[in-house]
């Protein structure tokens, strides 16, 4: 459930996100702010699985608190072709990673109106070991890239 803290209109956050910045500010720190939250997430899947992990779904929880505090024009989930072919690669999984990506996004209040999906170009999706199971949550602040 996403709550709102006290007479703010601007930003909804889930407790545990809330309780985060409220640390960073309560601790004095003064570099903290929306502009320093990165734009590129990549969350990262097991060998022939979809599911996120728990370091995924907090990669995803930081894209989401990105996304409500920096109120991107877009969203692009970006994956693996089908057409990679790589030693153990699995072009099944392609879309359950982007679809496991996408409902933990809308989970946690992004619009589903800023998300579109793109495939990873070959050479992107062959990057090291991981590379074809990944998928990328990159944010931009106009509609034109």
């Amino acid at each position: 459930m996403i709550t709102r803290c006290d007479g703010c209109q601007a930003h909804s956050f889930r407790p545990k996100q809330h309780l985060l910045l409220s640390a960073l500010l309560l601790a004095g720190c003064s570099t903290f702010s929306p502009k320093s939250l990165p734009d590129n997430f990549i969350v990262f899947f097991g060998a022939s699985d979809a599911q996120l992990s728990l370091e995924a779904k907090d990669v995803v929880n930081q894209a989401a608190l990105a996304i409500q505090q920096k109120h991107p024009a877009r969203v692009i989930v970006a994956g693996e072709p089908k057409t990679v072919v790589a030693p153990g690669f699995n072009p099944r999984l392609a879309d359950p990673r982007f679809e496991a990506v996408e409902r933990a996004l809308l989970a946690q209040g992004v619009d589903p109106k800023l998300l579109s999906r793109a495939a990873l170009t070959d050479d992107q999706a062959k990057v090291g070991a991981t590379g074809n199971r990944r998928v990328e949550i990159n944010l931009y602040q106009d509609r034109a890239q």
